[in-house]
C-alpha cells in the first residue's frame, strides 16, 4: 500500500468520535487526533498536517478558539470546524471572518469528509 497522501488532524475532547474518524478513513488518509485544543497545538509542534477538522464544542478551547490561534500560528493549514450547531451565530460568524475555511456539520457524512480529502490531498 502507497504512503497516505494526505494527513488529517481531527481535534475532539470525545475519544469515540476521534476512534471513529480514524477507522472510517484509516485507508483514505493519515489521521492524527487530539482530545484538545492545547493538545492539538502542541502536536502542531512536531507533526507537519494538511488538513484540521476541529470540534465546536469543547472544554477550556472551543473550536472557534482553536481555528483563531490556528489562523495566527499555521495560516498555511486548511482548518473546518465539526458541529451539530452550524447556525449558531459564534460558527456562522469564524466562517464569514475567515476564522474558518468551513463548517461540517455533525453526525459528519463519510461522502462529505472524503469530497474534502479530495479536495485538499497533496500531488
Amino acid at each position: 500500500m502507497s504512503e497516505p497522501s494526505i494527513v488529517i488532524l481531527v481535534v475532539d475532547d470525545e475519544p469515540p468520535n476521534l476512534k471513529a474518524f480514524a477507522r472510517v478513513f484509516r485507508t483514505v488518509c493519515e489521521v492524527r487526533t487530539a482530545t484538545s485544543g492545547r493538545d492539538a497545538l502542541e502536536l502542531l509542534k512536531t507533526e507537519q498536517v494538511d488538513l484540521i477538522l476541529a470540534d465546536f464544542s469543547m472544554p477550556k478551547m472551543n473550536g472557534i478558539e482553536l481555528m483563531i490561534e490556528l489562523r495566527r500560528a499555521h495560516p498555511e493549514i486548511p482548518r473546518y470546524l465539526l458541529t451539530a450547531f452550524a447556525d449558531h451565530d459564534e460558527v456562522v460568524e469564524a466562517e464569514a471572518l475567515g476564522i474558518t475555511h468551513g463548517v461540517i456539520a455533525k453526525p459528519w457524512n463519510k461522502q462529505e469528509i472524503l469530497a474534502l480529502i479530495g479536495k485538499h490531498r497533496k500531488g
